[in-house]
Order: C-alpha cells, then structure tokens, then sequence
C-alpha cells in the first residue's frame, strides 16, 4: 500500500443501488483496510488496540469540554476512536446488508444507507484531520472536513421527521443521526429515576408545590452506593456519557459526536437500556439494587441540604421499577 490514500475517493459513496453495493463490497473487501492501515502509520501505531468496551468508552466519551481538550491533545483518544470506528462499520460491511438493499424496493432504504455510509467514512477521516491537527505533522492535504456543530434547521426538520414519518411527504427524508444523542440522554433519565422512584420532590402533603430534582443529585447520591448495585454498566460511565450528552444537547457541538459513538454507546447500554433475562426476561432489570442501597438514594435525594430538610420533603414518583435484592448474589 501506499504511504498516501485519495481520501476524497474514500468517503465517495455513491446514491445508485448496485453502485453502493460495489462500495460496500470494496470496502469489505480491502478498502477499509487500507485505510485502517493509512491511519495507523499516521498515528504511529501497528495495530488496532485491542481495549474492553468500558475502558474504550472512557477514551472516546468526553464528560466536559475541558476533558474534550485533554483527550484532542493525547493519543488514546485517536487509538480508541479509531478502534470504536472499526468496531462499529464492520456491523455494517456484512453479507446482510448488501442482501437488504437487494431485497428492498424502496429508494429510502438505499439513501439511507448511503447517507449512513458517508457519515462514517467522513467522520473517520475527520478524526485523522483532528490527529494531524494536534499531533501530527501536516499529512493530510487536499481534503476538507464538514460543518462541526448541528444547525436548528436540523432540528426542526428532525423534529416534524419523528412525528409523521420519513417517508410521508410531509418532512424532510434526510437523517439526523446527531440528534440521537438526545435521545440517549432522556433514555440514561427515565431510565434511572424509574429505576429509583424518583421524579420530584414536594414538602410533605403538598404534591401540587413539587419541584424537579436535577439528574446530577440522583448521580452523586448513587454513587456511594455503586457496589450495591449493578446497572449492567459502571456507574462512572454511565455520568460520562449522560455528561457527554448535556454537551451536545447545549452547545450542539457536532466535534463531540463522531456518528460511531452514539452507535457504540447504544451498544454498550443494551442491557441497561433493555434489561436482561432473570427468571424470565423484564425489561426494567437493567438495573439491580440492593435494599439498603436503593433506600439510601432515596433519602439522600430527599434530604438534600440536612437531615432537617428531609423531614420537611417527600419524594414523588413511581414505585422503583428496578430489581430489588437483599444482596447482589441473589442475581
């Protein structure tokens, strides 16, 4: 291989049926390879790391700006992106796919993927743009790199998409993949405070007078708690990537959220999204705590500031929806 690739060619994937098939194909073939291999010499690096999903996470998953900052100046987080790319595109480069989109009729489904395609391979680019950038030494030339931060536009016409449809006519067909990261903040959210009954607060006997209680207080009240519980992921990850969220929720920064993290973060929050089979499947049995635990949650939600607050506040919300155990060896 050579020590260059035309990367404007990488990321060209064209929108007619049997012409994205080829891609596809070429890509699983030995396109991806190549420029696996491409990034690897830029990076210095022989191989592909070889990381757990967890700690891969940790890498790629920014909680703030200034761990953002940190990580574009270090190189783990290119190492792990790079890795997480690979893990996420191979699902796609597969045998299925291409029976799919010769199965399909509709046009949709071959825009779809194309559109899916372009993002991944753009954005991988993107990444060894932003190695160069902090670490590199001026390698890449003649490509230039898209818009980083999403527009409102997107978000209306995502918004109008959701409710009538993709292909109604009456929305725009184009994806907005970016704005799934929205989605997975709401889902880290109802996910915990029905997992721990905790929706509002309001002083005793007064339920009309509730105020709301901020996730960062179910967080920090969780965490002492964090070996009496299992919520089929870690608990600081989990904070990470509800963190990473809130960053691109306020700020709509696209530089945060390269398309294969949500994937990967999806991935790796099935089981405490989904739940998991415990003597029959329930899907609320992503999370398991402990007795005491959840009740020391509960109250140190409740009590906030002193002891003298908690008598003067009760929590409101539903019943706790997660497994409840004496011990976690009852899992």
């Amino acid at each position: 291989m050579s020590s260059q690739i035309d990367l404007n060619k990488f990321v060209d994937v064209p929108g007619d049926r049997s012409e994205l098939i080829r891609k596809i194909t070429a890509l699983s073939e030995s396109e991806l390879d190549e420029f696996i291999e491409f990034a690897l010499a830029i990076m210095g690096r022989q191989r592909l790391p070889g990381t757990p999903t967890a700690a891969l996470i940790e890498q790629v998953v920014p909680r703030s700006n200034a761990d953002l900052a940190g990580k574009l100046q270090g190189p783990l987080y290119y190492h792990g992106s790079l890795a997480v790319f690979f893990r996420v595109i191979e699902q796609f480069l597969s045998r299925e796919t291409i029976a799919l989109l010769e199965s399909n009729p509709s046009s949709l489904a071959v825009r779809n993927y194309r559109d899916l395609f372009v993002d991944l391979l753009t954005d991988a680019v993107g990444l060894l743009c932003e190695y160069d950038r902090f670490l590199g030494s001026s390698s890449i030339r003649g490509y230039v790199s898209r818009r980083s931060s999403i527009h409102p536009v997107n978000l209306y016409h995502f918004a109008k998409q959701v409710i009538v449809g993709q292909a109604s006519g009456h929305a725009f067909a184009d994806r907005q993949p970016y704005v799934s990261v929205a989605i997975i903040r709401q889902l880290i959210e109802l996910r915990l405070r029905e997992a721990f009954g905790i929706f509002s607060r309001a002083p005793v006997n007064q339920p009309q007078s509730a105020l709301p209680i901020m996730m960062r207080s179910i967080l920090d009240a969780a965490r002492p708690f964090q070996s009496q519980m299992d919520l089929s992921v870690t608990l600081p990850n989990l904070d990470r990537i509800y963190s990473w969220t809130n960053m691109f929720i306020h700020y709509g920064e696209r530089a945060t959220v390269h398309i294969w993290v949500p994937l990967y973060v999806l991935e790796y929050l099935r089981h405490f999204a989904l739940g998991r089979s415990t003597n029959g499947y329930n899907a609320d049995h992503g999370v398991v705590v402990e007795r005491t635990a959840l009740d020391g949650i509960r109250h140190a939600v409740a009590r906030g500031q002193n002891e003298e607050e908690e008598r003067q506040w009760e929590l409101l919300g539903p019943d706790p929806t997660a497994r409840i155990v004496q011990t976690l060896s009852e899992r």
